[in-house]
C-alpha cells in the first residue's frame, strides 16, 4: 500500500513538472515571438538624421572617388542588387591585392553592437573610415580624400549646409554622412516578419517547421535571436578554410601577414596560416578563431556564400556544417555540437531561413558631382 501510494506521489508529481515544461515553453515560444519584432532603428545623439545627410552619405557611398585609383567605392563591394555584399567568396579588393575575408552585409547593420566579423568596429562612423585607408580595400589616405572633396564645388556646398562649417570637410563628417546612409538600409518586410504579426498564411508549412527547428532541436536561437538575429557575440565554429593556389593564395597570404602583424604585432605573422579572428583585436588566447555571430535578415539573398572566408556555398551546406557540429579547432564553442537532423529537416530550417528574405532592394547610384560644375 505505502509502495502504492509512493507511485502515485512521484507520478503525480512527474505530470507536474512535465506540465510546467510545456507551459514553460509555451511561454517561451511567445516571449521570443514578441522579442523579434523590429524596432526603429537606434540613432546616436551625436549624428541625428536629416534627409540632407542622407543624400550627401548615398553619393559618398557611391562614389570611386573614395578609393585611391579611383577604381572602387563602397557599393562596388557592398552591391544592393546583391543584398549589400558581394556574390564572390572574398571581398573585392584594392588592385594588385586580394582580399582575405568575405564581405559582411550592410542591411540592418545599424542595429549591430560590432562591425567587421572581427568586431573591431563598435560603430557605423567608425566602420565607415577603415576600408577607405586600408591599403588592400580602398587604398586612399583619409586626409587626401577630405582635399580632394572639398574642391568639388558641389560637395563643399552639401557638407557646408549639413554640418555648418565653412572652409573645411573632416573625415569625421565624411564617417558620419556615410554611416546615416547605412543606417536606412533596413529590411522591414519578409514573410516571417508578417507572420508574428498575425498572418499565419504568410510562411509555408515548410517554412513553420524549420522555424521549430531553429528555436528547438537545432538550438540556432542560443546564437541567432532577436529582431536581427544575432547575439553580437564571438563564436568558433571551426570554418574550414580556402584552399587556394597560385598567385591568389599568394596575395591573400601578403594581406594575412599584413593585418596580423598590424593589428596584433605579432613577429611571426608570415607564419600564421589561419585567420585568428578576433583575437587579432583583443589579443587574448580565449578569442582565438572567433567571428562575430552575423545577422541572417536577406541570408537567402546575400548568398550563395558563407561565413567569415565564403567558404561554404549555399545555404543548405551551411545547415550541414552546424549539423556535423562544426568543424576541427582548438577552441570551439561548446554550443557547436551534432545536431542530429535528418535531411528532410535540414531542407525545413532552409526554408525558415528563406522566409527571413525581403524584397530586393532598388537603390542605384545618384548622380555624382564633378570638379567643375557642368
Amino acid at each position: 500500500m505505502l509502495i502504492q501510494r509512493r507511485f502515485l506521489l512521484f507520478a503525480a508529481a512527474m505530470i507536474f513538472m512535465l506540465s510546467c515544461v510545456i507551459i514553460a515553453a509555451k511561454n517561451v515560444y511567445a516571449v521570443n515571438l514578441k522579442s523579434f519584432i523590429l524596432k526603429p532603428v537606434p540613432i546616436p545623439k551625436n549624428n541625428p538624421q536629416t534627409k540632407e545627410k542622407i543624400k550627401l552619405g548615398k553619393m559618398l557611398f557611391f562614389d570611386n572617388r573614395l578609393s585611391g585609383d579611383g577604381s572602387l567605392s563602397c557599393a562596388s563591394c557592398h552591391v544592393p542588387a546583391a543584398g549589400f555584399t558581394t556574390p564572390t567568396r572574398l571581398s573585392l579588393s584594392y588592385p594588385t591585392t586580394m582580399h582575405w575575408r568575405h564581405t559582411p552585409s550592410v542591411i540592418d547593420s545599424g542595429y549591430l553592437k560590432f562591425l567587421f566579423w572581427d568586431g573591431r568596429a563598435t560603430s557605423l562612423e567608425q566602420q565607415a573610415l577603415g576600408p577607405i585607408s586600408t591599403p588592400f580595400e580602398m587604398n586612399k589616405h583619409i586626409h587626401y580624400l577630405t582635399a580632394e572633396l572639398y574642391e568639388i564645388p558641389v560637395y563643399r556646398k552639401m557638407f557646408r549646409q549639413v554640418f555648418h562649417a565653412k572652409n573645411i570637410i573632416t573625415q569625421k563628417m565624411v564617417a558620419e554622412a556615410i554611416a546615416s546612409f547605412e543606417r536606412t538600409i533596413v529590411v522591414t518586410k519578409t514573410p516571417f516578419y508578417s507572420y508574428i504579426k498575425g498572418n499565419k498564411h504568410a510562411m509555408s508549412k515548410k517554412a513553420i517547421a524549420g522555424f521549430k527547428l531553429f528555436i528547438g532541436k537545432a538550438s540556432c536561437i542560443r546564437c541567432h535571436y532577436g529582431p536581427v538575429f544575432t547575439d553580437n557575440k564571438f563564436h568558433a565554429l571551426g570554418v574550414p578554410p580556402l584552399h587556394l593556389t597560385g598567385k591568389t593564395a599568394k596575395l591573400v597570404a601578403v594581406t594575412r601577414h599584413y593585418f596580423t602583424y598590424v593589428n596584433a604585432h605579432l613577429k611571426n605573422s608570415n607564419k600564421i596560416k589561419r585567420d585568428l579572428g578576433r583575437y587579432l583585436i583583443t589579443h587574448k588566447k580565449s578569442d582565438m578563431y572567433k567571428f562575430v555571430t552575423p545577422s541572417l535578415i536577406d541570408i537567402g539573398e546575400i548568398g550563395p556564400y558563407y561565413m567569415h572566408n565564403g567558404s561554404i556555398k549555399g545555404l543548405l551546406n551551411v545547415v550541414k556544417f552546424f549539423n556535423k557540429g562544426g568543424g576541427n579547432i582548438p577552441n570551439k564553442s561548446k554550443l557547436i555540437k551534432p545536431l542530429h537532423l535528418t535531411l528532410k529537416q535540414e531542407y525545413e530550417i532552409v526554408a525558415f531561413l528563406k522566409s527571413l528574405d525581403g524584397p530586393k532592394f532598388n537603390i542605384t547610384s545618384p548622380k555624382l558631382p564633378h570638379f567643375i560644375n557642368k
